[in-house]
């Protein structure tokens, strides 16, 4: 769900330690479009005060903003808090249901959506560009990639953004592992496209 609204997935169960003791840990680092990096939360069911405040100092201890994921809050005292404590919320449905066929149809759409996607024809590309998607076909991590190219995280996902706009990378990230490889398909596809020029 976060990826599909732009996160890229960095890490879970991310252990948060304070001098050498685990302190805390958060379900998930996540970094939003533009390069803004959020401990996540998760919640399978409603968000009570105690999971608020956890999520609010997992997070600061993580140096990182705080978000929580659930099915609603479980009293109104829980959503002042996350609004007082600037804490996102993300709110989950109760249920889908769906019927074999209409699940088979999501699957074989989404399978296709996401070949067409990595495979879309990348435009020219300036050696500056080649250069970035080689650094990022060969990192582990978006945090790897921004020490590597010697850049903030912050401005890293100001030229992701930029990348995904020129239609280099995915509009939607599906997490940096996806990303990954879209840069090297766009590798391979420019050598192959634009080898004569």
């Amino acid at each position: 769900m976060l990826e599909g609204l732009g996160y890229m997935i960095e890490k879970t169960r991310h252990k948060v330690m304070l001098d050498g003791n685990e302190v805390a840990e958060v379900d998930i680092i996540a970094t939003d479009p533009l390069g803004e990096k959020y401990g996540v939360e998760v919640k399978s069911g409603e968000i009570s005060v105690s999971d608020v405040r956890q999520a609010y100092v997992s997070a600061k201890l993580a140096k990182v903003k705080p978000m929580i994921i659930g099915k609603g809050f479980s009293n109104e005292a829980s959503a002042r808090l996350a609004q007082e404590l600037n804490v996102k919320v993300i709110l989950l449905p109760d249920y889908i249901v769906l019927t074999p066929e209409e699940l088979y149809e999501i699957v074989r759409k989404s399978v296709t959506d996401v070949i067409a996607q990595l495979f879309e024809p990348p435009p020219k590309l300036e050696d500056k560009e080649k250069e970035l998607l080689r650094e990022l076909a060969l990192s582990s991590s978006f945090s790897e990639l921004s020490k590597k190219l010697n850049v903030s995280e912050k401005a890293l996902g100001m030229i992701f953004r930029s990348l995904r706009e020129k239609g280099v990378l995915p509009k939607i990230s599906r997490g940096y592992n996806f990303v990954k490889l879209r840069a090297l398909i766009v590798l391979l596809l420019h050598k192959l496209l634009h080898s004569g020029e």
